[in-house]
């Protein structure tokens, strides 16, 4: 199983960087990707002495941010131009509500000019190991359409169980289910589980673990090869699955 260190707010710290790049035990990096008013695509990495929030961020432009500390997702790619390991971007959708005069079409080309600006940037480094998921289903087509070269996935919602034909999916703790889990494995499909709690994590653990034992060799081999966690918790989560 591989474990992917989802960066909240410690992104830009020394401490999430050596995590990353130097623990043996963590097998990539999650980034929270937004745009701003102005379509300046960022990451949502709050800082513990400032309170922007997803939706603060897309309605600013970024000047407007200027004074703000937020990564940019061209900095950080650049950043890790030479990182062998998974980075996976969680593509926010648009938390403004669209205004009243807005159509379908022009919702539709807001999220296909946010997709093509993500593009111009993770396109320059071909050779990452980069994975884009999003709970939209709208900017997960034209990820599909314009994206192809890294690995596309659709976030499951409880309200959303639409299985869009992709090459992973991402699924929270409030979403686990095993038979679920299972079909897609067999089906090819890679699987994130996203733990962003501890409480969370000792329930993912106790499942999983219930759930592999009754499982034969070959199955739980494989089970365990195609599955991601993605945790705020990458080390601790390290430690209490090895035992």
């Amino acid at each position: 199983m591989r474990i992917v260190a989802h960066a909240c707010n410690l992104f830009g710290s020394q401490k999430f960087q050596e995590m990353v790049e130097q623990n043996e035990a963590i097998d990539g990096m999650s980034l929270d990707v937004t745009s701003t008013k102005d379509g300046k695509i960022v990451i949502f990495s709050p800082a513990p002495n400032n309170s922007l929030s997803i939706g603060g961020l897309q309605s600013s432009t970024s000047e407007q941010l200027s004074s703000f500390n937020v990564p940019t997702l061209e900095e950080v790619i650049t950043a890790f131009k030479d990182y062998k390991k998974i980075i996976t971007l969680n593509i926010l959708p648009f938390g403004v509500p669209p205004l009243l005069e807005d159509t379908a079409s022009i919702i539709n080309q807001k999220n296909l000019d946010y997709v093509l600006n993500i593009k111009k940037i993770i396109e320059m480094y071909p050779h990452l190991n980069i994975y884009l998921s999003s709970t939209n289903e709208n900017i997960v087509q034209h990820m599909k359409e314009h994206l192809s070269p890294f690995k596309i996935g659709f976030e499951l919602q409880s309200d959303n169980l639409n299985y869009i034909d992709v090459g992973f999916y991402k699924i929270g703790t409030d979403m686990i289910d095993i038979p679920i889990i299972d079909k897609q494995i067999k089906r090819k499909k890679d699987i994130v589980l996203s733990v962003s709690s501890c409480e969370n994590m000792s329930m993912l653990l106790e499942c999983l673990k219930k759930e592999m034992d009754n499982l034969n060799e070959d199955t739980k081999k494989n089970f365990q090869r195609k599955i991601i966690f993605e945790s705020n918790y990458p080390e601790l989560f390290y430690c209490v699955f090895e035992k």
